[in-house]
């Protein structure tokens, strides 16, 4: 295990909008450096998590859309080898060798330092939340799946886990949850998201002008430190009838919760 956690240098040049971050930095902190000059690139959804595994591997994020994952704003890496060479690379020096960082994870050695192309953003975006109930969930994702596809790339759409912005009497209740963020002009943000807005029957809603900041964080207790898990994803072209149908029921709580809560195997697998 190499800890890189005391690694915290950051720099940004406003003028050539690139930023250079040590391999100790997470998002939150490089998004605060950037948003303080209106700049930002793709990074994560959760602020606490370090820069260099999401980068590494290619990079999710509300920008995704509009500016591309991670690794398409990847212009560096400081790297050190397992045989201790330090090397610079870049599409200049090492241009294959680049081509397997952007996405090959920590295959190819150490990441001391990672430089990004940065893009204007905020600091104020038109985002937040837009939660249905459960039932609603077939008709949202088809919906989602067929509009996404023609929507202006300006728009971020993440299905998420649900927040406190429920009614009390929603607690404990699945629901379907999009986390939306508008990077475009906000004037123009609105009616992007209306027809998202107007969909099936919303038990709450929050999309609102915010600080991109706050955005970047919103999801930050869906991971809370402590928890020793990890995700899995498979990237699929469509969401089939069949692709919503099974997520839509896998989602739904046990109908055998006693099975489930004296702490032995389940019967369900």
């Amino acid at each position: 295990m190499i800890d890189l956690s005391l690694m915290k240098e950051i720099h940004v040049d406003p003028d050539t909008r690139v930023g250079r971050a040590a391999g100790g930095v997470l998002w939150g902190e490089l998004d605060r450096a950037t948003q303080g000059l209106g700049l930002a690139t793709t990074g994560g959804i959760i602020s606490h998590t370090g820069i260099g595994g999401p980068t590494l591997g290619g990079g999710l994020g509300h920008l995704m859309r509009k500016v591309g994952f991670t690794v398409d704003n990847l212009l560096s890496v400081d790297l050190v080898t397992a045989e201790g060479e330090r090397l610079h690379v870049d599409d200049r020096t090492e241009p294959d060798l680049l081509w397997g960082l952007r996405g090959g994870g920590g295959n190819f050695g150490i990441a001391t330092m990672l430089e990004y192309r940065l893009h204007p953003v905020g600091p104020i975006v038109l985002g937040g939340p837009v939660v249905w109930p459960l039932a609603d969930a077939p008709e949202v994702l088809r919906f989602v799946s067929d509009f996404a596809a023609e929507a202006p790339d300006d728009l971020g759409i993440t299905i998420a886990p649900p927040m406190p912005i429920l009614p009390a009497e929603q607690y404990g209740k699945p629901v379907v949850m999009l986390l939306l963020v508008w990077a475009g002009d906000p004037a123009e943000g609105r009616k992007a998201i209306a027809p998202l807005l107007e969909l099936g029957t919303p038990i709450a809603e929050a999309v609102r002008p915010v600080p991109y900041l706050m955005i970047q964080s919103m999801l930050d207790g869906g991971a809370p430190h402590g928890m020793h898990y990890y995700w899995k994803s498979h990237r699929l072209p469509t969401l089939s009838d069949e692709v919503i149908g099974r997520s839509s029921d896998g989602s739904r709580p046990s109908r055998h919760p006693s099975r489930r809560s004296r702490g032995g195997p389940s019967a369900e697998r």
